[in-house]
């Protein structure tokens, strides 16, 4: 299953941004193949009448997408690691995962999403949860190939 993160704006060069880089690199490259084949992010700009035309036209281009939000539900890592297992061997070849901007999803958005996923109870800023998506991302392929990378 291919995946793409749907993101309000761009990051620029900096620690978050690297690090970002890194668990993309490692999602696409380190591992053995898994269910999970590869993993890439697409911006939106961040003017928001301009990211809401572009997010409305994403939504009607992807079929299956999920949708990170502060109300959805909270999961631990191998749940989100089955879960993605799960719609690969329901035959999903490709899964998009939305990521709002400072007023979040538009509630057209949110209400056709698969699941509705929160990482936290905290409103975090839209960088910080590029870089916690892309590690759990990683961490997901980890489980699924059953790479010492996750420990329990």
């Amino acid at each position: 299953m291919n995946i793409k993160i749907i993101a309000h704006g761009k990051i620029s060069r900096g620690p978050e941004f690297e690090l970002i880089l890194r668990y993309l690199k490692r999602f696409n490259n380190k591992l053995p193949k898994s269910n999970l084949n590869t993993l890439v992010i697409y911006e939106i700009g961040s003017e928001e009448k301009d990211y809401n035309r572009k997010i409305f036209r994403k939504q009607k281009e992807e079929k299956n997408y999920i949708i990170l939000d502060e109300k959805g539900e909270t999961i631990t890592s191998l749940e989100f690691a089955n879960y993605l297992n799960r719609l690969s061997n329901s035959g999903i070849k490709d899964i998009s995962i939305f990521i709002g901007g400072a007023h979040g999803l538009p509630n057209k958005i949110k209400k056709n999403a698969l699941r509705s996923i929160s990482f936290s109870n905290l409103v975090l800023p839209h960088k910080l949860i590029r870089v916690i998506l892309t590690e759990q991302l990683y961490r997901a392929k980890c489980i699924i190939s059953n790479h010492p990378y996750h420990k329990e």
